[in-house]
C-alpha cells in the first residue's frame, strides 16, 4: 500500500501481480512484472533461505574493502541456475551492507547491475533490522525505503493477500 487509504495498493502472490487504484483492479504485466519477478528471484531472503543451504551453491571469498565507511567481506555466490550475487558483509556486525548482481536486458542485450544497499539498523523484537533501504539500477538511485516501524510475527490473515475482482476503468478521473 503505497497512500494512505489503501489509494494504491500492489499485491504479489508467487509470480503473479495486481495493482488496485481508484480505477479499479488490473494486472501487473510486461516489464513491472518481469523486474519484480527477478528482484524477488535475487531478493536477500531467497539467497539466504534458498541458496547458502544448497550444497549445489559456490561461494568465491574476495577479501575485504571498504563500502562507504565501513570495512565490509565480499562474498559472491553462484547458484546451480548459474545466478550470482555479489554480498558486502559488515566486518565487525555480519551484517549485509550492500547486495549486487548483474543481468542481461533481453530488449537492449546490454548489462545490468542492480545494488540494493542497507543501513540503519535497528533492533526490533531481537532482530537487528534495516530502517533505509536504497536500490539503485546502474548506479543511479531507483528507489529509497525510510521504514517508520516493523513488528515480526503479526497475524495477519489471508484477507490483505487475496487478488481483488479485476475490472479496470481507464476513463474513470
Amino acid at each position: 500500500e503505497y497512500f494512505k487509504n489503501g489509494e494504491w495498493v500492489v499485491i504479489f502472490v508467487g509470480d503473479q501481480g495486481y495493482e488496485t487504484t481508484f480505477r479499479g483492479s488490473r494486472l501487473v504485466e510486461g516489464k513491472d512484472l518481469a523486474d519484480y519477478n527477478r528482484r524477488r528471484l535475487h531478493s536477500l531472503d531467497v539467497v539466504l533461505r534458498q541458496w547458502v543451504p544448497d550444497a549445489k551453491t559456490a561461494y568465491f571469498y574476495e577479501g575485504t574493502t571498504l563500502i562507504g565507511p565501513k570495512q565490509v567481506h565480499q562474498v559472491t555466490l553462484l547458484n546451480k541456475d548459474n545466478l550470482s550475487e555479489t554480498l558486502f558483509i559488515d566486518a565487525k556486525t555480519y551484517l549485509p551492507v550492500q547486495k549486487q548482481y548483474t543481468w542481461r536486458d533481453p530488449e537492449t542485450r546490454e548489462m545490468q547491475e542492480e545494488v540494493e544497499l542497507y543501513d540503519e539498523y535497528r533492533t526490533v523484537q531481537n532482530v537487528l533490522t534495516a530502517f533505509r533501504i536504497t536500490r539503485m539500477k546502474n548506479g543511479e538511485i531507483s528507489s529509497q525505503r525510510f521504514l517508520k516501524t516493523v513488528a515480526y510475527n503479526v497475524g495477519v490473515g489471508d484477507q490483505p493477500f487475496t487478488p481483488p475482482v479485476l475490472q479496470y476503468d481507464r476513463k474513470k478521473k
